[in-house]
């Protein structure tokens, strides 16, 4: 696989490790880290076999990355992330950023409304009302993806077939994603957390640090383990 980065990206990079005391020894893609944390030592080994969707839910944007029988197949970049969600809910909801926040770290997003479920005070109505639309434009982008990958090869064949999608990154953290994405897309959606679902151990962290962090060390980790 050819890589290419701009320069300017790269030493940007490059600057901040070198002004925090630290000196660079190797500059490698996120994709590659994911796949390394995620699949490559994930406690479950069939991954390695199958064929996999990386959903990587951070700030700014959202990557995209299907690994089949330990490969690369497919890489996208999606510019709908979690700073996406926060700023439509301070517009809709007519709040500063920080409310915006915590207000969506309230929400919990799922495939259908429950009838028994708790009255939800009107700002978090609004939320929810602001992030779905961006939540169910991603989706139909992720979908226009798989059909793709999925049209290079005959119908239901086992390339063909995403069996899993493994999320992680800040906003994977949602309360009911992985069960809202399972509905949309109808593949198994799951939360990956590096620390429980990996060899990788917790370290210094409590077990606590490491159940919440853990979906936000996945290109980390797989820095580490590179």
């Amino acid at each position: 696989m050819l890589v290419a980065a701009a320069r300017e990206l790269v030493a940007s990079r490059v600057a901040v490790l070198e002004n925090a005391g630290l000196e660079p020894l190797v500059v490698d893609i996120e994709a590659f880290a994911l796949m390394r944390s995620l699949v490559e030592h994930s406690t479950d080994s069939n991954l390695l076999s199958q064929t996999v969707a990386l959903l990587d839910m951070g700030a700014s944007h959202t990557d995209l990355n299907i690994v089949s029988g330990g490969r690369f197949v497919l890489t996208r970049n999606i510019p709908i992330a979690g700073s996406s969600l926060t700023m439509a809910i301070k517009s809709l909801a007519g709040c500063d950023e920080i409310s915006a926040e915590a207000l969506k770290k309230r929400i919990r997003i799922g495939p259908v409304a429950q009838e028994d479920a708790e009255p939800m005070d009107e700002n978090l109505v609004r939320a929810i009302r602001a992030i779905q639309p961006l939540l169910d434009e991603l989706l139909r982008e992720i979908r226009r993806s798989l059909h793709y990958y999925q049209s290079q090869f005959p119908e239901g064949t086992p390339e063909a077939t995403v069996s899993r999608l493994l999320l992680t990154g800040g906003t994977s953290r949602m309360p009911g994603l992985p069960e809202y994405v399972s509905a949309r897309l109808n593949v198994q959606a799951d939360v990956m957390n590096v620390l429980t679902d990996s060899g990788i151990k917790e370290g210094c962290l409590t077990e606590e640090e490491a159940k919440a962090d853990g979906p936000l060390l996945a290109v980390a980790a797989g820095l580490a383990l590179r």
